[in-house]
Order: structure tokens, then C-alpha cells, then sequence
């Protein structure tokens, strides 16, 4: 055991091995590893002030990170060897493992990254024997690493230890290479010698340590190289270990060294690669699929470095891989994808991303649907090196593989986002046929499923503007979901030579298919745009594609579909359609409860309405039931679309069917309508009543309204009373806020001519509204409360004077137990809307 008087401070220059340090750290890639070097040394769960030993670790921590890099004498030997020393000391106590990963990590350091031994000879003159200093820290710390497995001599702990040398092997400095693959040799050599390794069931990153071994046969330097071999004949050693637990280890014969070169060949400096096929083939029927990609994944690793011997390393171990043991690929392929995708960034030669390239196009050329799924999966928004990966796949892909990845990616895209919750899914699988479709040879494939993936994306483009997308959690920016449908249909067009975007875009048809509103005017308008473009061949695919299409999916789906569909009904070609999949649909989409299914039924029957033995006429009552609850903007067209085929007798009563469902949209654009029926009906409104100032701004004005209405209007004042109270629940923020204006006036004026039952309802409704989610209606709320509670107060007290605010339990429960006249059967008892046929006869010919 060390004691702390034995250390010598040193203080000399300690940043350049902080460096190293650091960078070593950064090359450690095992969790291990990530854990140690991320301890604080003044955290206090490690603990520090509780063991001499570990106070002790820490000030030589401290001591030989500060040692000079750029010489080297006696004492820092010293206090290096007293480093490692102390290494194998913390090792025997289990709770300091972690400190002793630590100091190996600092003392690993501090050698490996010292100057070659002439350089520091030249700087040391010939005062000091710089060799022999060297060669005594380097043999302390392969002794130290062959201590510290023989106290624990397992392949899991040689894994441990290894894994300090590795990041040192790829080190651009030759000199720094060759240290660490003497040690790394020195070690494997160990454990192939030592009768007590403990192999696990399965040798834990076994293809990573023939990764490591092989690339390092192709070094620069031969006796790397030469040393490597060597290292591969040791693992191989270990491995036979394994099968054999009765082979004799204790030394590595020259028999069975002279066995395994034959089975594994010799180091050949002219050709290194020579013997690459051969190790792969010996160690196979050790690895597992897992250990087989790690093997992959490290000479893929590599091609980082820029080196021609690196990329012909690679480009050897990857070739014989994927030529010969692809099948032990399959289930790691999403894995290889991610790899080869996070690579890419630091891959700067354009031989080394080919190389990169080809795994995953040999690799597609088996698992296009492993590959595909794992591409989908690498980012999004996509970036440019998902598009290159995309662009190269597509490039290297035969037609019948080009027909399967389009096939894959539509099937991926067909997936309805409301069931699996997953609205991005759709989004990446449109960017990703966007960036395959633009590479010019997917114009065929592209026409072949040009109908179905047309179809797909429309739908798709529904879900989307429908269902907000939640914020990505890389980029922190809202998205705008249909963008990224929209690009992908404009690039099938141009993949599939379909150029009417101009005419399309004339009509406004982009912003009408992105509308939640307008998305089906937008669909009909597109198939419009089609027919009148002459693209009779797509369209007939197309409309015996739509067939199926309508009998399945959700809303979406279905109003999609149909909009598509009843635009197609004009072509000749479309009357030879049986009843069952035409006329009888659209018969029952007329019972539909949605609206807009309804207006495209109608619209679809009226477009049918030419066909040979097709009588639509007999629908009529049908089709101006399906009137009922649409919008003004659906109501007009399905009307406009009825008065194609109003001829004969049976249209008076279509006409005054139409009537009954108008009477539904006057609380929908209110000052349009006041206006039409006044001008239509000869109406002469006082002009107490007509202002074009807005309530909200202008209350003088609403206040002289109501007092003209109290005034000449005593016998309906209860009517209107409670039409506004109906109209305080509009969805229209303009309405209800003048609405509950209206109300307040108009009570204010009532006065004592205001029923109790009436306000107590009112007064009821306004306490609700006091609380709506618009501050402009809270406060017209507040003051229309105000004014009833003060007519509602002298009502109770019997005054004609100042109001006297009165409240009690049992007036509340009073106010509250009354019930509202029901606001739909008020609406119903009015006037017929003043002869509502003549109104619409008069906006049809206008």
C-alpha cells in the first residue's frame, strides 16, 4: 500500500494532458466509461473523504494530470508507476471500481500520449536515457493490466480493459497506435494463456474485438500490422477456450500457433486483406447475429478517419460480410440503418460514403422492407442525409425493387393516423416518396400506382388539416403538416407528366384542398381540373379504384372519396357502372349524418341525371331532405345543383321542401339576410331600425332600436325576448355578443312591462355568459345582467324608484329552477319567414 508522503507534486504545464484527457475521453464509447468520466471529483456521493486510499487516488489524479507532455524523467516515471500501482490496490475493494476506471484512464493517458521516444530524446539531449524510462512505464502498465485481470479473469473483464486501449488504436499518430496495440496485444495474449478465464455463454462484443483487430492488419505501419495478426491469433485462442474448456492454455505452443496460422493465413504486408475472408469464416460459428453487425458496424466505424488504408479495411470487411453472412444481418438491420445515417456527417470522402452506401443498397437488395422502415425512422423534417440515402437507394434499385419500396412506403402512408394515434408517420413516408419520386427513373413505377398513391395522399392531406400536429420535440417549431403532403402530390404529378398545376392553382385549388372547410370543394375542383385536361386513361383507373374505395375508412375517407367520385360521374365511361356501386350509394348517402357526404350525393345524382334509364327526378324529396342542418354555403350549392332538374309539375313541391330548410341559415349571416328579404319581399323597414353602425361600438344606437321596438311593437316584445336569448348560444362571436346587448336594452326598456318568469330565464342565461371564454362577451354580459337585475329588483320591492339590490336563497333557488321557453319552438311558431318561397325564387333568378 501507498501512503501519501511517498507522492511528488509536480505542477509543470498540465493543459496539453488535460486535452488528451479530454479527448480520450470523448472517444470512450461504452456506458462504462460515459459513467466515470462524467464524476465530479466534488460530488459528494463519491464519497472522497471516506478512504485514505481513494484521498490518495485523487491527489495523484490531480498530480499526474498535471505532468508536462512534452518530457518525461525519473520522477513522473515514478509517480506513474505509483498511479498504476494504486490501480491494482483499488481494484481488490468491489465499492471502488469506479475510481480505479478512473486513475487507469488518467494513466493510460498521460503514456500513450507522450511524443515518440526520439523526440523526447532530442529534447532531453543526452542528459537523460529517455528509452529506458519508456520502456519502464510502458512495462508497468501492461504488468498493471495483467494484474488486474488475473484478479478477475473473465471475458466480461477483459472486455473492460480492452476497451481503455481501443480509442488509442485509431489514433491519427502512428506512435500512439503502436503503444496502444502492444498493449491490447499483451492483454489478449494474457487471457489466452491463462488456464482461469471465465467464458461467459456468449463472448460479449466478440465481433467488436475482430473489428478492432482486423482493421489495424491494414495499418501503415507493418508492425502494427504484423502485431494485430498476432492479436487475432490469440482471440482465436480464447474462442477455441471456449469450445474446448479441456484444451491446454497455459502457453500458446509453436504448434498450435503454427494450426492457427494455417487456419487463419499470415500477416502478408503487400496484401493485408489477403487473410480478412478467411478470419470472417474461422470465427462465424462463434458469432451471433449481433456480434456479426458489431463487426460491420466497426469497419463502418472507421471510415471516418481519412485514410486510403482505413477505406480499403472497410470496404474488405464489409464486402466478405455482405457477400457471405448477410443473413445474420436481418435482425439488426434498423440498427446498421441508424449507423450509417449518424455517420454520414463526418464522412468527408466521397470513395468512403460509397462504401457506406453499398451496405445499405446490398443490404435493401434482401430486406427492402427492414431498410425501408429503418429510413423512415432517422429524422424528421428529413434532412440532406436522409435525402441522400433515400436518392442512392432509389438510384441502385432494379425495377421490381423500385415497385416493392414504392408499394412498402404506400402501405406505410395508407396507415389512418386516428387509429394508431401517429399523425407524423404519414408526413416522413409523403417527404420520403417526394425524394424518391424526384429521381427521374421512377416515372414508370410512379405511373403504376399513380391512383392509389393520388388517392392516399388526398386522404392524407384530410387527416392532416384536420388534426392539429403536436410540436416536434427536436426542433421545438410547430409544424405545418400538409405542406408536407401537398409537396409530395405535386411531385407525383410532375413524376407521372400530369402539368395542370397552373389551372389548378387558378382556381385557388391549393388553398381550397388545404382548408378544413373547402378540403372536398378542393378534391372536386381537382378531379375537375383532370377531366377537363384530358387525362381519360388515370381517370378510368382511378374511378374503378374509387369503387372499393368508398366502402371503407372513416369520415375522411369517405368524404375524400366521394368527392372524387361524383366528379367522375359526368364521363361517359361512368354509366357503365351497375346501380349498386353508383346510383343505390348515393341513395344512401343522402341519409347520411354528414352534410357534406349529403351535398356531394346530390351533386353526384344530379350528375347522373343524363344516364339512359336513370330517373333522378323521382329522388327529389330524398335529395331536399338531405337540405336539412347544412351551412349557407352548402345549402346554395346542393339548391343550385336541384334546380338542374326542377322541370315539370313535381317541382312546386321541391320548392316549398327547399323553404322549410332555409328557414334554418337565417341565423347565419343575419344583416345578408334582413337585407335580401326586404329588398325581395317589398319590405319597408323603419328607419328607427336600419343602422350600419356595429352595437358593440355604438350603444346609443341599440338604445333607441329598443325603445322604438317597446314602443310600437308591445305584442311581440316576449318574441323578442326570447330569439335573442337563442341566438346568446350562436358559435358566431358577433352574434352572441349582440345578442346579449339586445337583451339588456330591451329589458331596460321593458321595464315593468317584463314578465318575472321572463327575467328570472334571462337573468339565468347572462350569469352563465358572465363566464364565456371572450372577454368582449363577458363584459357585454356584465352590463345586460345589470340592467335586468335592476328591473328584476324593482319589480320585487314594488319601486319606481332607485333600484335596491335584493337576494335571498329562496329568490335564487326561484331564478334557478325556472325553465327556458324552448328556443326551437319559438323559432318555429314565426311567420313562415314572410312568404319564403317568393325569396327564393327571386335569389335563384338573380
Amino acid at each position: 500500500m501507498l501512503h501519501e508522503s511517498g507522492v511528488k507534486s509536480g505542477t509543470l504545464q498540465p493543459a496539453s494532458t488535460r486535452m488528451a484527457l479530454s479527448n480520450f475521453n470523448k472517444m470512450c464509447t461504452t456506458s462504462t466509461q460515459e459513467s466515470i468520466s462524467d464524476m465530479s471529483w466534488d460530488n459528494p456521493l463519491n464519497c472522497w473523504n471516506e478512504s485514505p486510499q481513494l484521498q490518495l487516488a485523487k491527489q495523484i489524479m490531480t498530480q499526474i494530470s498535471d505532468l508536462p507532455l512534452d518530457t518525461i524523467d525519473s520522477d513522473s516515471v515514478v509517480l506513474r508507476c505509483q498511479g498504476m500501482q494504486l490501480t491494482e490496490d483499488l481494484s481488490k475493494v468491489e465499492s471502488f471500481f469506479w475510481a480505479r476506471e478512473k486513475l487507469l484512464h488518467i494513466c493510460i493517458a498521460s503514456i500513450f500520449a507522450l511524443p515518440p521516444v526520439d523526440t523526447l530524446q532530442r529534447k532531453a539531449e543526452e542528459k537523460v536515457g529517455v528509452q529506458a524510462l519508456y520502456d519502464q512505464i510502458e512495462q508497468a502498465l501492461q504488468t498493471t493490466l495483467k494484474c488486474l485481470l488475473s484478479e478477475r479473469p473473465s471475458t466480461n473483464d477483459l472486455l473492460v480493459l480492452l476497451n481503455h486501449l481501443a480509442p488509442w488504436m485509431t489514433s491519427e499518430q502512428e506512435h500512439e497506435r503502436a503503444r496502444a496495440v502492444s498493449a491490447y496485444i499483451s492483454l489478449l495474449e494474457c487471457a489466452a494463456t491463462d488456464p482461469t478465464l471465465y467464458m461467459s455463454d456468449e463472448f460479449h462484443k466478440l465481433g467488436l474485438l475482430i473489428g478492432q483487430l482486423c482493421l489495424r492488419i491494414f495499418d501503415s505501419d507493418m508492425t502494427i500490422g504484423s502485431q494485430a495478426m498476432k492479436g487475432i491469433y490469440f482471440l482465436y485462442s480464447i474462442i477455441q477456450h471456449q469450445k474446448d474448456i479441456n484444451m491446454e492454455v497455459e502457453s500458446l505452443d509453436a504448434e498450435q500457433y503454427e494450426i492457427y496460422k494455417g487456419k487463419l493465413g499470415t500477416y502478408v504486408p503487400l496484401n493485408p486483406g489477403q487473410n480478412v475472408s478467411q478470419i470472417i469464416k474461422e470465427f462465424e460459428p462463434f458469432l451471433t447475429s449481433r456480434q456479426m453487425t458489431e463487426l460491420l458496424l466497426t469497419a463502418i466505424g472507421c471510415l471516418k478517419e481519412s485514410n486510403r488504408k482505413t477505406m480499403v479495411a472497410s470496404y474488405t470487411i464489409t464486402h466478405v460480410i455482405l457477400e457471405e453472412y448477410k443473413h445474420h444481418l436481418s435482425k439488426q438491420i434498423p440498427e446498421i440503418v441508424d449507423k450509417i445515417y449518424l455517420q454520414l456527417g463526418s464522412i468527408y470522402h466521397y470513395q468512403n460514403r460509397q462504401i457506406v452506401m453499398k451496405v445499405m443498397c446490398s443490404l435493401a437488395h434482401t430486406y427492402m422492407q427492414e431498410v425501408c422502415n429503418a429510413l423512415l425512422q432517422c429524422c424528421f423534417p428529413i434532412d440532406r442525409f436522409a435525402t441522400e440515402m433515400w436518392y442512392v437507394l432509389t438510384k441502385e434499385c432494379s425495377y421490381d425493387e423500385l415497385t416493392e419500396l414504392m408499394n412498402i412506403l404506400l402501405k406505410n402512408l395508407q396507415t389512418n393516423p386516428r387509429t394508431t394515434g401517429d399523425y407524423i408517420a404519414p408526413l416522413i413516408t409523403a417527404s420520403a416518396f417526394r425524394r424518391v419520386l424526384a429521381v427521374p427513373k421512377c416515372s414508370h413505377v410512379a405511373l403504376y400506382i399513380y391512383p392509389r398513391l393520388l388517392l392516399t395522399l388526398l386522404v392524407q392531406v384530410h387527416y392532416s388539416i384536420r388534426h392539429q400536429v403536436r410540436r416536434n420535440s427536436v426542433y421545438q417549431e410547430e409544424l405545418n403538416p400538409v405542406s408536407f403532403l401537398v409537396k409530395a402530390l405535386k411531385t407525383l404529378l410532375l413524376a407521372v407528366k400530369c402539368f395542370f398545376e397552373s389551372a389548378f392553382e387558378k382556381e385557388r385549388g391549393w388553398e381550397l384542398l388545404t382548408s378544413s372547410e373547402d378540403h372536398h370543394r378542393g378534391v372536386g375542383l381537382f378531379a375537375r381540373v383532370l377531366i377537363q385536361n384530358s387525362y381519360h386513361y388515370d381517370l378510368l383507373r382511378i374511378l374503378y379504384l374509387l369503387v372499393p374505395f368508398l366502402e371503407r375508412g372513416d369520415e375522411e375517407h369517405q368524404i375524400t372519396a366521394m368527392a372524387f367520385f361524383v366528379e367522375l360521374l359526368v364521363m361517359s365511361e361512368a354509366k357503365r357502372l351497375p346501380d349498386l356501386y353508383c346510383l343505390n350509394r348515393l341513395k344512401e348517402g343522402l341519409d347520411n349524418k354528414n352534410t357534406v357526404i349529403r351535398a356531394l350525393c346530390i351533386r353526384g345524382l344530379v350528375n347522373m341525371a343524363d344516364w339512359p334509364r336513370k330517373d333522378i327526378k323521382i329522388l327529389l324529396p330524398a335529395m331536399t331532405q338531405g337540405l336539412s342542418g347544412m351551412n349557407g354555403k352548402l345549402f346554395l350549392e346542393s339548391v343550385t345543383e336541384i334546380e338542374k332538374i326542377l322541370t315539370g309539375p313535381e317541382s312546386a313541391d321541391s320548392i316549398y321542401n327547399i323553404t322549410l330548410y332555409l328557414q334554418e341559415l337565417f341565423d347565419d349571416n343575419c344583416k345578408y339576410t334582413l337585407d335580401e328579404s326586404t329588398q325581395f319581399l317589398g319590405w319597408k323597414l323603419p328607419k328607427q331600425v336600419v343602422c350600419e353602425k356595429a352595437w358593440y361600438e355604438h350603444e346609443e344606437v341599440l338604445d333607441e332600436i329598443c325603445q322604438y321596438l317597446v314602443q310600437k311593437h308591445q305584442g311581440t316584445l316576449q318574441r323578442f325576448l326570447y330569439q335573442s336569448l337563442f341566438y346568446t348560444a350562436s358559435p358566431l362571436l358577433p352574434i352572441r355578443r349582440a345578442s346579449i346587448m339586445f337583451l339588456g336594452f330591451l329589458i331596460l326598456h321593458m321595464d315593468s312591462k317584463a314578465q318575472k318568469v321572463d327575467l328570472d330565464v334571462i337573468n339565468h342565461a347572462l350569469e352563465v355568459l358572465l363566464h364565456d371564454n371572450d372577454e368582449s362577451v363577458c363584459l357585454a354580459a356584465a352590463h345586460a345582467h345589470e340592467r335586468v337585475f335592476a328591473v328584476l329588483s324593482q319589480q320585487l320591492n314594488g319601486s319606481d324608484g332607485k333600484c335596491k339590490p335584493v337576494a335571498s336563497d329562496t329568490n335564487e333557488k326561484q331564478i334557478r329552477n325556472v325553465r327556458p321557453q324552448s328556443a326551437t319552438s319559438i323559432r318555429s311558431n314565426s311567420s313562415n319567414l314572410l312568404s319564403i318561397i317568393c325569396l327564393w325564387k327571386s335569389a335563384n333568378k338573380k
